[in-house]
């Protein structure tokens, strides 16, 4: 009996071979697939390059490939190389630290002169001085912080101690002792430790959480520059009148109004 043979299968035409191997080789030609994620994500961009307020439009027309793309934009209005965009309290605030500053720093670099050349007041004297005021003023901190806290109304605090350092601050100019400077300077000290703590939370409540550092730095800017301010002027001063303390000490008062008239529109 004849032995049957399995099918072969049909063989392929030879046009159907060489179009296999084209396929094959123009593979490597074709734009890979970075290339069209790469297109794809520059068409995406197209509709994110707005801004916000829609008064620039950027247009992005592509040759075919993100790296010829043409960027048409208008462009963006110059940006301000110094902007600081804080509240107002934050700003006027910073100017009554800048004003109080000044005025003391205008008395209190040339009090060891005139404690020694005019009231004939000793070492000692300026250094008891010096430690009384600054240990009622550290003292008071603590508690005119707890108090802001307690009765919720800072600026009630910040007043007092600034009008009454304002007060104090002139009335060195008629003293004919080193007690009563120290008395002075004592109650100066006090106005400063009752206005620190609630002055600061005022600071933290007009500044918005994002731009808390920046009003603090600020503000200790504005302080800064105030205790620059004030031996230039007392320095400018008695180069045109020397030895004219006590009308320079009288003339602080100016500073200390100002500051009063600016915390009111706080």
């Amino acid at each position: 009996a004849a032995v049957e043979r399995p099918a072969e299968p049909p063989r392929r035409p030879a046009a159907d071979g060489l179009v296999v191997m084209r396929h094959f080789l123009q593979a490597p030609l074709r734009e890979p697939p970075a290339a069209q994620d790469i297109r794809q994500k520059g068409a995406n961009v197209l509709g994110r390059l707005r801004t916000t307020k829609g008064d620039h439009q950027h247009r992005v027309e592509g040759l075919g490939h993100v790296s010829r793309a043409i960027i048409l934009a208008r462009p963006a209005p110059p940006v301000a190389f110094f902007k600081l965009a804080l509240p107002r309290p934050v700003w006027l605030l910073g100017w009554v630290s800048l004003v109080t500053d000044m005025a003391s720093e205008m008395i209190y670099p040339l009090l060891p002169i005139f404690l020694t050349r005019v009231l004939g007041a000793t070492a000692l004297s300026l250094g008891l001085i010096e430690g009384v005021a600054e240990a009622a003023s550290s003292v008071l901190k603590i508690a005119a912080g707890r108090l802001a806290d307690k009765t919720g109304t800072p600026k009630r605090l910040v007043l007092v101690g600034y009008g009454l350092s304002g007060l104090v601050r002139p009335l060195i100019a008629f003293v004919g002792s080193w007690g009563q400077v120290l008395g002075l300077r004592f109650a100066d000290r006090v106005g400063k430790g009752i206005r620190g703590a609630p002055r600061d939370a005022m600071l933290a409540h007009f500044s918005p959480p994002h731009l808390r550092g920046r009003a603090f730095g600020f503000h200790r800017a504005m302080d800064h520059a105030g205790a620059v301010a004030g031996p230039l002027i007392a320095a400018v001063f008695l180069f045109f009148y020397p030895g004219g303390y006590r009308t320079l000490f009288a003339l602080s008062i100016i500073p200390g109004i100002v500051v009063i008239l600016i915390l009111l529109r706080v």
